[in-house]
């Protein structure tokens, strides 16, 4: 009896463990999007009447990341107007780069990425083929542009979301933004990643421990009260 509570108390402090060890395995990385000068103009020049160009690095760490080329159709008379598409390089295309319009709470997943329920604004929908529906930016004094993207890094997939922002006199800019590179997804202008299984709490796990040795006491009870 005493052996199998032992052995009852090592697997609740096993799983506890295992619990801990879950909810560790969240890697998040914050502003690992950059915005600067458009990038290889020469092979992939901006469409005719987008007067302003800049890439918008997706990865994280050195070369090769991916990044897409943004291209910007100001609105003459508006401060903060644009219509704004997007041309693909190399990269997108070898790193099957998926950029959707998002608000905040939606989540950022391989599910909702292909379910339908995210406007997509870029999509690599088969090898050296690169979709394009072009976004407005917001009028007046919230020009700010909500996007969600996935890629295939070469450790997994990554998933993460921007915080964008346009005006004539300052041009793209980056507000925020966040990633993960290890869980299935994340939540949209949010730190919360998406776990790739239900995690249960270190208190859950203590909890199912000590049921299970209560459960193997009564059935010992049982065992001895049958006998006499």
């Amino acid at each position: 009896m005493q052996r199998l509570v032992k052995q009852a108390a090592r697997f609740g402090v096993t799983m506890a463990l295992a619990g801990s060890t879950l909810a560790a395995q969240a890697e998040l990385l914050d502003n690992h999007v950059l915005v600067g000068p458009a990038l290889n103009l020469y092979s992939y020049p901006p469409p005719s009447g987008y007067e302003q160009a800049y890439s918008v690095r997706l990865g994280a760490g050195s070369w090769p990341y991916p990044y897409v080329n943004f291209y910007v159709d100001m609105a003459s008379g508006k401060s903060s107007y644009a219509s704004i598409t997007a041309g693909p390089s190399y990269l997108s295309y070898l790193q099957n780069v998926n950029i959707v319009q998002v608000k905040a709470g939606d989540e950022i997943s391989a599910r909702t990425l292909t379910d339908g329920s995210l406007t997509s604004f870029v999509k690599v929908t088969t090898p050296g083929y690169f979709e394009v529906n072009p976004v407005t930016s917001s009028t007046g004094a919230d020009p700010d542009i909500y996007l969600g993207f996935s890629y295939g890094a070469t450790t997994g997939p990554a998933y993460g979301w921007a915080h964008l922002r346009y005006t004539q006199a300052e041009g793209l800019s980056l507000v925020s933004s966040a990633m993960t590179t290890s869980d299935v997804g994340i939540v949209a202008l949010t730190r919360t990643t998406v776990s790739p299984v239900p995690e249960l709490s270190t208190a859950s796990m203590l909890g199912l421990g000590l049921s299970s040795i209560m459960g193997i006491a009564t059935v010992r009870r049982r065992q001895r009260a049958r006998k006499e």
